[in-house]
């Protein structure tokens, strides 16, 4: 008797779920195309793999700050743990979570749920890799992301500083506000009341005498209090903003000031500025010789 042998093919293997997850901080247009670019590389990357089907894509446009809501990340979290996913891909460590805490624990929670994880940009996939092995990829890389980030940041302001440019020289304080263009102009009330706080000094008022001339005409403090604190008047003073500069303190690599002259529209002259700070020397006993600033023997009698 012939026999039969016939050819069965073995029975076609389902095809890997796949879940993609995206994360921008914003939804300004560049954070937007960023957004778009991820999520077309990693379809087309799981769309080159014939075992792979994407099923589903999650997506969280929030702040990378420690707080803000993820919603998303939640979704697919509760998903894996639903048995709804096979795999997960990510561009790359980062969009994972926005802290090492939060990226060791998600990782955890997706890999106890036997759910493959991917990260396409790291070449890292726990089939091929330990899951002990990727977080301490994650950790080292988390780490020297943060002091790269925190030295560029520095790095950045520094730069901006010495050009000139950096927003510091126009940050906001009593006497001031801000132009649509983010400049610094007078704030009409505030700045009659730096004026008369300067002549008040001019006119021999120690810095006690101000406070108590401040709560008689009721003006309240930059913080809206009835009560002005005596540091705030003695500092705005000497407060080089008042005649038009903006001083950035420590601004460079070798910790050098960096003063930008006539800055923004001057509220005090430069002349009285000088004299306002002539006479707190003199209040304070101190004696200038040469180029020396030394103490007088004799003390200032009255309260500066």
């Amino acid at each position: 008797m012939k026999r039969h042998i016939e050819y069965i093919p073995a029975p076609p293997k389902p095809l890997k779920r796949v879940g993609i997850y995206c994360r921008v901080s914003s939804s300004k247009p560049e954070q937007l195309k960023s957004l778009s670019n991820q999520i077309s590389g990693l379809t087309r990357w799981a769309a080159s793999i014939k075992t792979f089907k994407v099923v589903d894509i999650y997506v969280d446009i929030h702040s990378g700050k420690a707080g803000s809501n993820r919603p998303e990340i939640k979704r697919m979290i509760d998903d894996c743990k639903n048995k709804l996913l096979d795999v997960v891909l990510f561009r790359d460590i980062s969009r994972l979570g926005r802290d090492t805490v939060e990226t060791i624990e998600s990782f955890r929670a997706i890999r106890n749920s036997g759910v493959r994880v991917i990260f396409e940009e790291n070449n890292l996939d726990t089939q091929e890799d330990s899951s002990e092995f990727i977080l301490s990829i994650l950790e080292s890389l988390y780490q020297a992301d943060n002091e790269s980030r925190s030295q560029n940041i520095k790095m950045g302001m520094q730069q901006r500083a010495m050009a000139g440019t950096s927003g510091f020289f126009n940050r906001k304080c009593y006497g001031y506000k801000k132009d649509e263009k983010g400049e610094l102009i007078p704030h009409p009330e505030e700045a009659k009341v730096v004026r008369k706080i300067f002549e008040w000094y001019l006119e021999g008022e120690s810095i006690i005498g101000i406070l108590k001339l401040l709560e008689k005409y009721s003006i309240l403090s930059p913080r809206g209090k009835a009560v002005w604190p005596k540091r705030t008047v003695d500092e705005m003073l000497s407060n080089e903003k008042y005649r038009g500069d903006s001083l950035l303190k420590h601004a460079t690599p070798s910790g050098d000031h960096i003063m930008i002259e006539d800055n923004h529209q001057a509220i005090i002259s430069r002349e009285k500025f000088q004299e306002v700070q002539e006479e707190k020397a003199r209040r304070s006993n101190l004696v200038r010789n040469g180029n020396e600033i030394k103490r007088a023997g004799k003390k200032y009698s009255s309260k500066k």
